[in-house]
Parts: structure tokens; sequence; C-alpha cells
């Protein structure tokens, strides 16, 4: 299944954006309109009238070394994309410009309003320079049960719901998005793949086979490392990655080759295909997933594939299983062709060549070749172009389960193949093996489609107006229009709720489930960090300054972040809670930040006491969302005992071998003692203090330690005359103190009595 390529507004993600459960990203070369050539340096100016401008179109682009200047000569609105370098070659943007790096923000003004792009040498078709609204957000609805829709549950969802943005991924910009059976996958404007959904066979390429609610990384290491992926797609439960050298990776479920690697074996982080047979020397410019078989278009205009292949899917005249990749026949109707678009659907495969013909091959019961016939095809036949597609030029095709849809040049769309749940759109139920007119007399009506999308038995179209339609199968909720009843005619999707606000950019669909990216309006957007790379959430995150004696300092450094659009203004602090008179706020040095820029400002907690020292502090700002953010405070105190504790048993907790009473050493002295008098608490100690008898008096000498007096333990030297009846007194007893830096020594003094003999004892006590 697939989507059509992005609306003229929205260049920059046309090929890119979201691919399907049976996804393709196609690449369509065009002419040369401009060619840049020569090795002199030079700067180069374009100006933009309107989002469909295309400055410079070449067969190949050359930036290094060079500046770029642009000019903006109207007001963008939200998801308005421009391409600066339009590149027909098959090879990427060679270098960058001086002045914009991959990634890098573009601020450009027009009308005293300035409006912020991300700059991706890898738009468009995967090697065009274009500039991108920032900010760009992820949806979802349908099928639920394994969290592919990236909400947090497990819930099946008739209406749009955000996809969750945890971590670094609420930094970042999307720009494609795809569904696969049960998972989806998304790319952000830095490279990176973030996957959620069913991971029982580690199709969500993260080393793991956990099942993922919400968003997280794919692992790009490996295999993957220093490559630059410029385009996702996904099967049934696998996963397929290219990267901007050609090259394709894979992921996920292997029972039946489909990813190509020439074993049969599982992988959950991705692996290269092989191309020691007919890849060998191919440059990939285009993948795609179908159940559990996947495509690839070379540069030269053929297509390969590998995995299963019962129905023919795979073209190569065989229905043997291919475990590595095989060219699709090109002696017969494919002869001298060249394919610019490739599309996998449940059990077949679907192809545009540059001269408008469509071909398919594989399964065919439900007339899903669109060749006028029911017969299976191991070769690839041509669909029929002489009943409603006569005279009609299709620019973008999209293979559901067993069904098809293809958009022309004038908007419209046209669909066959299998029909039980309407996903045809003609308002019946009847499949048709020939190409058929979707339904234009009630919601699409007067509309002109600029993309196309498919699920395994649901379909997807975009208007030019931003509006989105859905027909089809809606038992889980996957048209989106808050109902779960089949749609034999298209639909409009509920644009209330969630994309109040929003343009949608790009659509896509998994098996059952529908996809698509959105942008908002061009806004401040403030995130938190603490430490730099732990992303903080509004109202939940709370920072731990760990635990310090009373009295001293600890400081935290946080970091703020503009991660939206248009400058954050207004930065005030302020505290609250029970302890916030002990933290204590230094900076930020700026008031103001542009897109993309941060400031840090620092914290301080000074405890006044001992146990739990607890505030929040509110970030206020002119971010419309977050005002104010808020992040909680905490930090323990520790008592001069808390700290002996931690020092000798790692934990200043009161409790196990660190309690008073505890003696871990078995030599008789409690902690408390062993604290109070500098001994050993994990090694035997001598006996505390010494007696001396001078001829009058008992003279006791025992040391203190100062940190024990400073925690208010107190210490008393008591006598009796008679240890059974245990009568302790304090009474004549007298006391001298020496003091020093880290300890006291006392001396206490009795007179013998009258009875000739008495007891003396230290009691070492915690108020």
């Amino acid at each position: 299944m697939n989507n059509s390529p992005a609306p003229a507004h929205d260049i920059g993600l046309s090929k890119l954006a979201g691919r399907s459960f049976f996804g393709v990203l196609g690449r369509v070369i065009g002419a040369v309109a401009i060619l840049l050539c020569g090795s002199a340096a030079w700067a180069l100016p374009v100006a933009f009238n309107a989002p469909s401008d295309v400055p410079v179109t070449s067969a190949g682009f050359t930036a290094t070394g060079q500046s770029l200047t642009v000019t903006l000569n109207f007001s963008p609105t939200p998801g308005d994309n421009l391409m600066v370098v339009k590149n027909t070659g098959t090879g990427p943007i060679d270098g960058a410009f001086s002045n914009v790096a991959q990634g890098a923000n573009v601020a450009l003004t027009h009308g005293g309003t300035t409006f912020q792009f991300i700059a991706t040498y890898f738009g468009g078709n995967g090697n065009d320079l274009v500039l991108l609204w920032p900010g760009t957000t992820a949806f979802a609805w349908g099928y639920n049960f394994s969290g592919q829709l990236g909400n947090g549950n497990r819930d099946d969802v008739a209406a749009p719901v955000p996809v969750l943005r945890p971590g670094l991924l609420s930094e970042s910009t999307l720009t494609s998005i795809m569904g696969g059976g049960f998972h989806t996958m998304a790319m952000t404007s830095t490279g990176q793949i973030y996957s959620w959904g069913y991971n029982g066979d580690g199709e969500l390429g993260d080393g793991s086979v956990n099942d993922r609610t919400a968003p997280d990384s794919a692992f790009m290491g490996g295999a993957l490392a220093g490559k630059t992926v410029i385009a996702v797609a996904g099967g049934s439960l696998h996963s397929l990655a290219l990267t901007s050298d050609g090259q394709v990776f894979s992921w996920g479920y292997n029972g039946s080759g489909q990813l190509g690697d020439g074993t049969g074996d599982n992988h959950s982080i991705p692996m290269k295909i092989d191309v020691t047979g007919v890849l060998a020397g191919q440059k990939i410019i285009a993948v795609a997933g179908g159940d559990d078989h996947s495509l690839a278009l070379a540069d030269n205009g053929k297509v390969y594939g590998w995995g299963r292949n019962d129905y023919g899917q795979l073209g190569n005249d065989s229905t043997g299983q291919a475990d590595s990749p095989v060219a699709a026949d090109t002696t017969g109707v494919l002869a001298g062709k060249t394919v610019v678009a490739i599309s996998g659907g449940h059990t077949h495969s679907l192809a545009l060549t540059a001269d408008g013909k469509l071909f398919a091959w594989g399964y065919n019961q439900n007339g899903q070749l669109g060749n006028g016939s029911g017969t299976d095809s191991a070769v690839p036949v041509a669909v029929s172009m002489t009943g409603a597609l006569a005279g009609k030029t299709v620019k973008a095709i999209a293979a559901g389960g067993d069904h098809n849809l293809v958009l022309t040049t004038e908007g419209k769309v046209y669909a066959w193949g299998r029909n039980d749940y309407g996903q045809l759109g003609d308002d019946s139920n009847l499949q048709s093996d020939a190409p058929i007119a979707v339904d234009a007399t009630g919601a699409l009506s007067g509309k002109t489609i600029i993309a196309i999308a498919t699920g395994h038995s649901h379909s997807l179209a975009l208007a030019s107006t931003g509006q989105l339609f859905a027909w089809g199968n809606n038992s889980s909720g996957q048209l989106g229009d808050g109902t779960g009843s089949n749609r034999p005619s298209p639909v409009p999707v509920d644009a209330a709720g969630a994309l109040a606000g929003k343009t949608i950019t790009s659509i896509a669909s998994g098996g059952d489930h529908t996809l698509i990216l959105a942008a908002a309006p061009q806004a401040p957007d403030i995130a938190v960090n603490q430490p730099a790379d732990r992303v903080l959430i509004d109202g939940v995150s709370t920072v731990n300054f760990g635990s310090a004696p009373a009295g001293s300092t600890i400081t935290r450094v946080f970091t703020i972040r503009n991660t939206g659009s248009a400058d954050l203004t207004g930065f005030t602090i302020t505290k609250s809670g029970p302890n916030a008179a002990e933290y204590s706020v230094s900076g930020p040095s700026t008031s103001t930040l542009t897109a993309n820029t941060g400031a840090t400002f620092s914290v301080q907690l000074t405890a006044d006491g001992p146990g739990m020292r607890s505030a929040v502090i509110h970030i206020a700002s002119n971010d419309p969302d977050e005002m104010p953010f808020d992040i909680g405070l905490t930090g323990l105190g520790l008592t001069e005992s808390d700290v002996w504790r931690q020092t000798w048993f790692g934990d200043p907790l009161n409790a196990g071998d660190g309690a008073d009473a505890a003696d871990p050493d078995d030599d008789g002295i409690a902690n408390l003692v062993e604290f109070a008098t500098l001994g050993n608490p994990t090694g035997a100690s001598a006996p505390v203090g010494s007696l001396v008898w001078d001829g009058q008096n008992l003279n006791y000498s025992y040391t203190c330690n100062k940190a024990a007096v400073s925690d208010g333990i107190v210490f008393v030297a008591e006598w009796t005359e008679n240890l059974a009846s245990g009568l302790w007194s304090t009474n004549g007893v007298t006391t001298t103190v020496v003091d020093h830096v880290t300890t006291e020594t006392v001396t206490a003094t009795v007179t013998a009595g009258t009875s000739g003999r008495r007891f003396m004892r230290l009691r070492v006590t915690r108020p």
C-alpha cells in the first residue's frame, strides 16, 4: 500500500512522505530545466514567488564550496516546503552549500514576518535540496492492538489522535511516515528512524522483540553506521530502509526471505541485503514492501524483488521463494520500459513507467492485476488503459491488500481489484478486474486529489483543499470518520479535534490503521533538558538534585531550547513549594531564543536542614502550549550522621547495617557510638576511652567526633557503685573539654566515694 506524491505546496515531502503497509517510495526522473556546471566558485541566488516554484532543476548538482541566498516573495502557509534544487540525477547532491548545512535552520522574511525552515539535502525524491516547514508531527487512527497508533495504549480509535513524541522526538521535525501490517515507522529531518507497534519479529529495528505503544529510535549503528537514510518502507512484518548511496537494509520477519539477505533468519536490527547477485553494481533509488515480499527500483529503471513468490509477485517468471534479490522479467511487456515508481500489495506488485503506463504481476483472483482477467501472472502484464484510464496520465500509484489506486495528473482517482468492503470507492461492493473511477459525485465532488494511500482494505485521498477522504473497511475506525461503518464511497476524515488548525502534508496507511503528517502555524515551542540529553515533560518531570550535607550546595544546569518556528521570548522563572527558598536560579542570559537555538540556566539547592527538600520552578514564556513550563525539584538534605552512613555503607538511611543500633563488625560497639567516637564500624575497634585512678579520683577520658557534636549527639559520663542494680548517676562528675578541629577530648572526673569502688561509663544518645 502506498501514498502518492504530496501536493505542489508540499514538494519537499512528495516521495518521502508516509509509506503504508505495502509501502512504496518511488522516484520520477524529470527533465533538466536548468543545468549548472563548471568548477568555478559561485553564489546561487534563488527566489520563491509561490511554494510550487523550483528555482533549480539539474541532472546532478554540486553544492560544495558554494553559498546560497534565498529570497521569499510570498507568505507561506503551514506545510509549505520550498524545493531549492530538484536533482533529477540518480545520485545525491554533491556536498553542501557553505552557509547551509544539513539540518540547518534557515530563516526567511517576508512582509515583516520571519518564517523558519529546516534544510535537508535528502528531500523530495531523496536527493533534492528542500527547505522543510518545521515542527511537522504525526497523527493516527484505526486498529491499535499492538500499539501501532503510537498514542501510548492499545485501544482502537475512530478519529485522529496525536502520536506521542517522547524524548528527543519532541524536538524533531518528521519528514515521512509509513505503516506496516502492525507497526509504524517515521523519519526525522536528521535521518533518525523512529518506530512503534508490533515487534515480535524485530520489525521495529531496536534490537529487541518487545512491542512499543509509543515511538522510540531504531538502531542506527551496525550496518547503518555512517549511512544517511533517505526513505523507509514496510511490509506486513518486516521493514526496509534506503540510504543515500543507493543501498538497502532490512529487518524483522524473514520466514519467506523478505529481508533479502540470503537467509531465512529474522533480524531485530537493520542488516544489508544481498548485493552479490543481480544487484551487484546497482544503485537503488526506491524500495517498497509487500506483505511477505520486497521490491526495489534501480536507477536503470529495472525492478528487483525478493521474498514470498507463490503467486509470482516477484515477477521473475517463477513461483519459487527468493531469499536474495531477483530481477523482474523485462523480456515481455516491460521490454524497453523505464520504471519510475513501484508499490507492493498483499501478494501482487504494481509499477508505473516513464511513459505513463501501468504494469502488475502476481495474484489476480480479485482482478488486482487490472488486465481484464482473473489469472495470476508470474511476469509483468499491462494494466488496461483503454477504459476509464483512456487518455489519462498517471502520476502516482498505491497497491493495497488486494486492490490498487492510481492518481492522474488531472487530480482524479481510479481503482481496481477486490471490493468487498467498498475499498474501490465506486459506491458498490463489486470487484473489478480493470480500472474504474472512484465516486466523485459525493464528498469528492469538485475536489482535486493530490495524494493517495491504501491500507489492507481501505483507501485514502488528500485533496488540494487540505481535506482528507477515506473509504472501504472501517471495522477498526481506520476511516477516521468517528464511526465503525464501512463506506463504499469517500467520506471526509474528522478534521476537528486533534487536527483542528493543522494542515495535512502527507498520508499513509498500515494494514488497518491510518497515518498522516500535519503541520501547524509557526509558533514558539519551549523544550527544557536536564541533563543535556534528557527532555523534560511539562508538569510531569522532576529533577533530582541528590543528597548532600545540610548547608552545602548542589547545582544542576538546565537547557532551554526553542524547537518551534517563531521567537521564544519573555522568560521569567518563579518558584513555589515547601522548600522553594532553598533553591536559587541563575540565568538564562537572554530573554529571546530564535528557532533551534538554546540557552542555559542553573538551579542551586542549598539545604537548610535534613530530609526531603522539594519545590517547583515555573518557566514563563510566549509558548502558547506550555505556559508556564513546570518542573519539579527534589533533593535530600543530609545530617552529619547521614553523611557518615553514606560514607561507610553507601546509604544515608538509618537502616540495615547502617542503623544506629547495628553492630555489623560484631565488636560490641554499636554504630551510633562508632560515629560519635570516630570508630570504624566495619572493623574491630578498641574500647572507647580510657579510665585512670589517680589515688583520689577516677578520670575517664574519651574523644568526641565534632561532626557528631554538630549533629546534636549527647555524650554523658556516668558512674555507679553497684553494677547489679544499674543505678547510674552524673552527680559530682566534672568535665574538662579540649577543642580540636575535628574532635574534642573530654575528661570526666569523679571522686572515689565512701564505698571504695566506683564504675564509670559513657552514654551516647541521639535526642
